[in-house]
């Protein structure tokens, strides 16, 4: 299977950009039998490149903060941002929608179609909120909402990874989305589907394997992979 996989922006100390796609990435998701294809951030026509390509499903990765401007905010506090990146995505989901490309969102990846789709975020899930929950570089368990993703795994909880600062509430939520877990201590938005598309998107990375559950994860990978679950549409 060739996926288009996403890659973060950043700015390198003479003043340029530089596109990263990290290690683990490269390690976990071939072992499912797919073949990575990095889309760099300075494409005119993202589109037009994936079409060329012939990928047969989308990764958006962790990195970058959605940038505050694509859901009506101004910057309250500091991320590594980039324009060029959300240009990039909104063209690559465009595509995929448009072509029925099945969609798997790590990280930022659930934050961006959460606004692609006219949700919106909180910038800092600490400074926001009054959650105890470490978000960053810690793992910590979530439920499972969703009858079909239950039934599917034959778990209610499980327990994850989670590097993110900025969050999903459940009112801003975008309508058009749907939790299938969330945070069993703050109640964030931990994972979504698009019920009328093949898109799902989690929080956590299944690529990072030193913390979560990894068997969940890989039963994850593989749903994506074979067009089972929330990417059989």
């Amino acid at each position: 299977m060739r996926v288009a996989i996403t890659t973060k922006q950043l700015e390198t100390e003479y003043g340029g950009t530089v596109d990263i796609l990290e290690t683990e990435y490269t390690q976990y998701y071939p072992k499912f039998g797919i073949t990575l294809v990095p889309i760099p951030n300075s494409l005119e026509n993202p589109a037009e490149y994936l079409e060329e390509l012939g990928v047969e499903g989308v990764i958006l990765t962790g990195g970058n903060g959605v940038h505050p401007s694509l859901y009506g905010q101004e910057m309250k506090f500091p991320n590594k941002w980039s324009l060029d990146r959300e240009r990039t995505e909104k063209a690559i989901v465009d595509y995929a929608i448009e072509k029925k490309l099945p969609i798997l969102g790590i990280c930022r990846g659930l934050h961006y179609l959460n606004v692609h789709f006219a949700g919106s975020l909180l910038q800092s899930i600490k400074d926001e909120t009054n959650s105890q929950v470490k978000h960053v570089a810690a793992e910590h368990e979530v439920i499972l909402t969703d009858d079909q993703t239950k039934k599917f795994f034959g778990l209610e909880k499980v327990l994850v990874n989670s590097y993110h600062n900025q969050a999903i509430l459940p009112e801003i939520l975008s309508s058009q989305l749907k939790a299938f877990a969330v945070c069993s201590s703050d109640e964030t938005i931990e994972a979504a589907y698009h019920p009328d598309y093949p898109i799902a998107a989690v929080t956590w990375h299944p690529e990072r394997i030193k913390l979560g559950d990894t068997a969940f994860n890989d039963k994850l990978v593989r749903a994506f992979v074979n067009r089972e679950l929330f990417w059989e549409k």
